[in-house]
């Protein structure tokens, strides 16, 4: 898991980490232990970091850990441990948030970083290509003389395989937004050409028609991939280089054969809604649609 992924879920545990309880009128003495329910899950999320683990063994022992209800009388002795160790757990965990920010760089503006997942590789040869994709995809782009900007890579996460970029301006990340974005749909679009194929093997009909449709296939891609590019084009550019549609048009392409390797694109989890919603979740691909056939649609009415 990426450092400044871990860095956001402790951010989000931080404030579950509370005691919350009251003293009872009882004998021997208990305490109605009042956030029982979000104390559980704040120390499930921390095990899900598997980080400090000897805490979590004392804590997993104790009776709130396997209820399921929001109020529990505890005992003495497990307040005390509880009052012992969430403050610990707290403070230990506010101190990897700190490092981890101090091993990030603080004068980078977290909204313009945009992350890229590159699959997985084993050798220089893998790494040439997947490097010469990335140069296609966002240099014949990004680096454009019709876009004011640009970016720099600043980091790169080992063993996860995240590229961080930074872009020079929100204009930028947008465009890359918007790139990835579109390039989901061509993905999309050769994935249903993939299944279709698929379908028409197992029918068991002749090789030319097989071969017709993997044509056929080749064509709608190419077809979304055309207009896919043109509305980059007319959205993100000046307009003053028709050719810049070609290249757009392979960056897409480009950027889909990433999707089908297990790559992906996202912005800053500090980004605002706003930019987060023009990037788009492979994972939910099937909810994906081309905003050129949104506007289509609306003209239509």
């Amino acid at each position: 898991m990426r450092l400044r992924t871990i860095k956001h879920i402790i951010e989000e545990i931080l404030p579950e980490l509370e005691v919350i309880a009251t003293k009872r009128n009882s004998s021997p003495t208990t305490f109605q232990l009042s956030n029982t329910k979000k104390l559980k899950n704040a120390i499930l999320e921390i095990e899900e970091l598997e980080l400090l683990t000897d805490f979590l063994s004392e804590l997993q022992n104790q009776s709130f850990y396997s209820f399921n209800g929001d109020r529990l009388i505890i005992h003495q002795q497990e307040y005390n441990i509880l009052n012992r160790t969430i403050p610990q757990l707290k403070k230990i965990l506010e101190a990897t948030v700190e490092s981890i920010e101090k091993a990030q760089n603080h004068e980078i503006d977290s909204g313009l970083v945009v992350s890229i997942k590159i699959p997985e590789i084993s050798d220089f040869e893998e790494l040439e290509k997947i490097s010469s994709k990335l140069t296609k995809i966002f240099n014949q782009t990004l680096l454009s003389d019709e876009i004011d900007g640009g970016f720099r890579i600043i980091g790169f996460d080992t063993g996860s395989n995240w590229i961080d970029i930074l872009a020079t301006s929100t204009a930028i990340v947008h465009t890359i937004g918007g790139l990835a974005w579109s390039g989901a749909v061509v993905f999309k679009k050769f994935q249903e050409g993939l299944l279709l194929q698929q379908k028409v093997k197992e029918m068991k009909i002749s090789n030319n028609a097989i071969e017709e449709v993997i044509e056929k296939s080749k064509e709608a891609v190419n077809e979304s991939a055309e207009k896919e590019a043109q509305y980059i084009y007319n959205k993100y550019f000046a307009g003053k280089d028709p050719e810049q549609i070609a290249r757009i048009k392979m960056s897409l392409k480009e950027i889909a054969e990433l999707y089908n390797k297990g790559g992906t694109i996202k912005p800053s989890l500090e980004a605002s809604e706003e930019i987060s919603e023009e990037f788009p979740d492979i994972s939910e691909l099937p909810n994906i649609q081309s905003k050129v056939e949104q506007i289509e649609q609306k003209n239509k009415k």
